[in-house]
């Protein structure tokens, strides 16, 4: 009687493990503790970045899964996001990532690092009223190399729209180190945008992510 007792218990402690376990990678990461700072990458393993806030609270979907493969689905040897939007074709050289309202509207602050592979390549920032916030370029980089680029937003944040200039968009731009703020933005966060100079993507000055 009493082995069977504690084998009801051991099996009601597992399950309640795994529960937790699950719902605490559902959760947004923050960082710093600061539960107004929401920090994602993709690293390795891929698999599990469906349940994180980048996904649920935009429409990004991954290349890969665009392209006919398995949700999660990523070349062990890779990093980043190939994004793009999920039910868009993945062939378009303009691509818009819609930001869901419950992100969108109370962000303050949002950053990513870009990888782009196109010869030419504009980021504009898009807040609730359709109007432009700012408009980024990128330069081309090597695998991996991630260029910032951030904003500060003041009447929310609905879309980030890509622009290949003819080149598709997805499966050529990989994205990580994504980082939204709400309420107070720190004072040592402030836009990162490059401009365009003689056809040339001059890159601010900042410390680039690998």
């Amino acid at each position: 009687m009493r082995t069977t007792v504690f084998s009801r218990l051991a099996v009601a402690m597992l399950l309640i493990l795994a529960w937790c376990m699950q719902a605490q990678a559902a959760e947004p990461v923050k960082a710093k503790k600061n539960p107004n700072i929401w920090i994602e990458s993709f690293p390795n393993p891929f698999r599990g970045w469906q349940d994180r806030f980048f996904y649920k609270h935009t429409d990004a979907e991954g290349y890969y899964v665009l392209c006919g493969h398995k949700p999660d689905y990523r070349p062990s040897d890779q990093e980043g996001l190939w994004i793009g939007v999920r039910g868009k074709d993945p062939l378009d050289s303009k691509m818009t990532l819609s930001i869901k309202p419950a992100l969108g509207l109370e962000a303050t602050y949002f950053s990513l690092g870009v990888n782009s592979h196109l010869a030419r390549l504009n980021i504009t920032f898009i807040d609730k009223n359709g109007k432009t916030i700012a408009v980024s370029c990128t330069p081309r980089t090597g695998y991996y190399k991630y260029i910032p680029v951030a904003v500060k937003i003041k009447n929310g944040l609905k879309a980030i729209h890509f622009d290949g200039h003819g080149t598709q968009v997805s499966g050529n731009v990989n994205i990580n180190h994504v980082e939204v703020i709400f309420g107070k933005v720190p004072k040592d966060r402030d836009f990162v945008i490059h401009e365009t100079q003689k056809n040339q993507c001059k890159v601010i000055p900042t410390k680039a992510k690998k």
